[in-house]
């Protein structure tokens, strides 16, 4: 598992000081700033050693209410593709969406599943456009479910070979869906992967950066995988079988976290197309923007348990590259969603997570800063815990 966060910092310096031909300079700058990172490290670990940490006995920040999962599919394979759309409030957005998908050169059978979520906009209008088009199914909820529920009814109700998910405010591009069926069916594959460009509205979108192109890679390695992943559902085809026995969680957010954790590891064949398909909408005010949200926190924690008791219910091995995934959320991911919260709710949290990680731990190999990120949250080291996990 890369450390995040330091592979950022470097890349950072070089991008300053590589260009001017001071790369001798990257590493020796790179390891002062580990070692300042290290050194407040063991301050504030030798602060929190002689501070008290009683736990304290607080509710959690957010209940899920869990409803009954259907699995399985409620149609035989029909067709080569189904691409399902969760839609809420997109009215600006999903007929350029669709279009994203009309518009490409596809030769397979393909439908598409607009699941309208209860839009309190003109969403539901927007789609009568599309009422009639033999591609498209429209199913318009009365009550909202979210998008984790949407994606599961169009999993269940889809009939494609392979599964592609796409959000409401995104685009296809490249004629990427040609390109990862080729693929698909010539290789028999589980999941191919295209890369994708972030942009803020269609005139800002750096079309330079689509161009870039590198030859498409097959792995069966799991590990290997994940180097070359991204970790959403997005930008992604799937074999739908993968998905016969595993629904998104609903009632939370951090739904993709079952991508890495759970779908990848019934993966045997996987390609990276090396090409940009998918282009991201950076919406202000999007899930990933909003760390200042208390209940993301709990969110969290409920997602790091939901994969621990998914791998089980599948029967699955928690191996050292799972268990070190968990390490890796329950240091600088949740590390990212805690700015908020109270030493008090910390320290609950912690106790939470040591509990689920004793659970877990086998003895795996791990690296010293995996090791450091354990024993902070078996001891309630936060502050510590704060400068090794980041």
């Amino acid at each position: 598992m890369h450390n995040l966060t330091d592979n950022i910092i470097k890349n950072a310096i070089k991008v300053r000081l590589g260009k001017l031909g001071y790369s001798f300079l990257v590493e020796l700058l790179f390891y002062f700033y580990l070692i300042y990172r290290y050194l407040g490290f063991l301050a504030h670990l030798v602060k929190d050693i002689f501070a008290t940490k009683v736990i304290p006995s607080i509710k959690e920040g957010k209940e899920v209410k869990l409803r009954q999962i259907q699995y399985g599919f409620e149609n035989e394979v029909q067709m080569d593709l189904s691409i399902i759309i969760a839609a809420y409030n997109a009215e600006n957005y999903i007929k350029k969406c669709i279009y994203s998908i009309l518009e490409q050169d596809i030769k397979y059978n393909y439908e598409i599943l607009v699941i309208n979520d209860c839009s309190t906009d003109s969403t539901r209008e927007s789609l009568e456009e599309f009422s009639h088009h033999k591609n498209i199914r429209i199913f318009n909820w009365k009550k909202n479910q979210g998008v984790s529920s949407a994606r599961n009814f169009g999993i269940i109700n889809s009939a494609g070979k392979y599964l592609m998910f796409l959000d409401c405010d995104d685009l296809l591009y490249n004629n990427c869906i040609k390109k990862s069926l080729d693929q698909a069916m010539n290789y028999n594959l589980d999941i191919v992967e295209f890369s994708y460009v972030r942009f803020q509205s269609e005139k800002t979108i750096d079309y330079n950066l689509t161009k870039s192109v590198s030859k498409p890679i097959i792995m069966s390695v799991h590990s290997k995988m994940l180097e070359f992943s991204s970790g959403y559902a997005w930008a992604k085809l799937y074999k739908r079988e993968l998905f016969e026995n595993i629904r998104f969680p609903e009632g939370v957010e951090f739904e993709d976290e079952i991508i890495h954790k759970i779908v990848f590891r019934l993966c045997n064949q996987y390609m990276h197309l090396g090409c940009v398909g998918y282009l991201y909408r950076d919406a202000p005010g999007s899930i990933t923007k909003s760390i200042e949200n208390k209940n993301l926190v709990w969110d969290h924690l409920y997602m790091i348990q939901y994969c621990v008791n998914e791998t089980e219910r599948l029967n699955l091995s928690i191996d050292n590259l799972f268990f070190r995934q968990l390490i890796l959320e329950s240091g600088l991911m949740m590390k990212n969603r805690s700015f908020y919260l109270n030493s008090p709710e910390l320290l609950f949290i912690f106790s939470k997570l040591t509990d689920l990680l004793n659970e877990c731990n086998k003895g795996f190999k791990l690296t010293i800063r995996e090791k450091l990120i354990l024993i902070c949250i078996k001891n309630r080291y936060i502050n510590a815990w704060k400068r090794i996990a980041f």
